[in-house]
């Protein structure tokens, strides 16, 4: 089974018009669209949630390539606001390996002005990353 199928997806556990988008991993965790276009995950030992309540659930999106990911994901339209929390999320986190994955991301050239200001947003940020990472994907401002 590859990220990438179509219909690859653990069952959604409620029948209300949820629409899976992507598997997120092998154990069968699913990213989908609610009946309001709102982002939701569930899985085979999980109920369905919001997927800003899981956000750290989301994590395996970032090994897999941007534009993998764009075909299900970015071009859905609640995707506008899920990537660049997930992306803020690692950019803040403590782990360099997931930092990493998503610089990589940057780098990879993701289009959207949130994308860039979420970058821009972390230069002075306490737990930001190193400011040479900001600035070898392109995206700082600092002058």
């Amino acid at each position: 089974m590859r990220h990438d199928d179509p219909v690859a997806h653990e069952p959604c556990p409620v029948d209300g018009g949820h629409q899976p988008v992507t598997l997120i991993n092998a154990q069968g965790l699913t990213l989908g669209l609610d009946h309001t276009g709102g982002w939701i995950t569930w899985g085979p030992n999980n109920p369905v949630r919001p997927a800003q309540e899981r956000i750290l659930w989301l994590l395996p999106l970032l090994e897999r390539s941007p534009d993998e990911v764009a075909v299900s994901v970015i071009t859905a339209e609640a995707g506008a606001s899920l990537i660049p929390a997930l992306l803020r999320f690692v950019l803040e986190s403590w782990s360099g390996y997931w930092a990493g994955m998503a610089l990589g991301w940057f780098e990879a050239g993701i289009p959207g002005t949130d994308l860039i200001n979420t970058l821009a947003g972390l230069e002075d940020s306490p737990t930001s990353r190193d400011s040479s990472d900001i600035e070898r994907c392109g995206c700082g401002t600092r002058q």
